[in-house]
C-alpha cells in the first residue's frame, strides 16, 4: 500500500468515525445485501456521464466494511459505513499499479428498502499525476436486481 492509499484510508477512517459517532440508531431498516446497480444523474460539475460501477454490499447490520474486486481491468475498492438507515460509501477506481483514477463519495445514502438506496454523490476523476481532471455532483439511485433462479446478478 502506497502513501496515497494510506492517506486516503486515514481520511476515510476519520470521516467514518465522525459518521458513526452520531446519535444512537433509532431506525430499523431492511438489510442491504447483494450487488446494487447505480443510476447517476448529473446535478453540477464538468464530468458528464460517469461509468456505473456495481456497489457490493454484504448485508451486515452496521459498521465499516471494505471490498476490493476487479472490474474492467481496474481495482475497485468500495468502503461502506452502515449506520441505521444510512450508508456512507466511497468507491475508488485504481489501475493495477495502484494509481487512483476516480473516486465517488456518497454521504447520507438512504436505505429505502432491501432493493433501493438513494442519495447524492460527489465524483472526481484524476490524471496520472493526481491533478483533478473533472469533478461533479450527482443524484444517485442504487437498485438491486431480482435474483434469477435463486442467484443474484
Amino acid at each position: 500500500m502506497g502513501l496515497r492509499e494510506i492517506l486516503m484510508s486515514a481520511a476515510f477512517a476519520a470521516a467514518s468515525s465522525a459518521f458513526l459517532s452520531c446519535a444512537p440508531e433509532e431506525e430499523s431498516c431492511d438489510a442491504v445485501e447483494g450487488t446494487y446497480e447505480p443510476l447517476y444523474v448529473a446535478l453540477a460539475g464538468n464530468c458528464g456521464a460517469i461509468a456505473p460501477m456495481r456497489l457490493p454490499l454484504d448485508g451486515g447490520a452496521g459498521g465499516v466494511r471494505t471490498n476490493t474486486e476487479m472490474q474492467f481491468g481496474r481495482n475497485i475498492v468500495t468502503m461502506v459505513v452502515h449506520k441505521g438507515c444510512q450508508l456512507r460509501v466511497t468507491q475508488q477506481v485504481m489501475t493495477k499499479e495502484g494509481v487512483l483514477e476516480s473516486e465517488m463519495n456518497g454521504v447520507d445514502i438512504e436505505v429505502h428498502d432491501a432493493k433501493t438506496l438513494s442519495g447524492q454523490v460527489d465524483y472526481r476523476r484524476y490524471t496520472p499525476t493526481m491533478d483533478v481532471l473533472c469533478a461533479g455532483t450527482y443524484s444517485a439511485t442504487f437498485t438491486r436486481p431480482d435474483s434469477v433462479n435463486g442467484i443474484q446478478p
